[in-house]
């Protein structure tokens, strides 16, 4: 995926003139997406875990993810791992008659 978006995607904003990325990385915009983004996943596994929606251990990776948020190379995958999980998870478990 990287490789693709390598060869396509930065060639295009490269020559892009758009006033959007004439600016520097960073800032409000950047660091407010990337707080909400941290916050929604710990709440998220937070609230997983608690009412036991998400399987345990993916509620946990969630929250983990969370707390990694300063090393985004170990945010990203371990978010995708716990929603993974959470997915495959739920689709097992489809057919399961549902108890009052």
């Amino acid at each position: 995926m990287s490789q693709w978006y390598i060869g396509t995607v930065l060639p295009w904003l490269a020559t892009s003139d758009s006033p959007a990325l004439t600016g520097e990385m960073g800032g409000i915009g950047l660091y407010g997406t990337m707080a909400l983004l941290v916050a929604g996943v710990f709440a998220l596994g937070v609230s997983g875990l608690r009412s036991r929606v998400l399987p345990r251990p993916a509620a946990v990776i969630l929250i983990v993810a969370a707390a990694a948020f300063v090393m985004p190379f170990a945010l990203v995958p371990l978010m995708g791992v716990a929603l993974l999980w959470s997915g495959v998870t739920g689709l097992s478990r489809a057919n399961v008659p549902v108890t009052a």
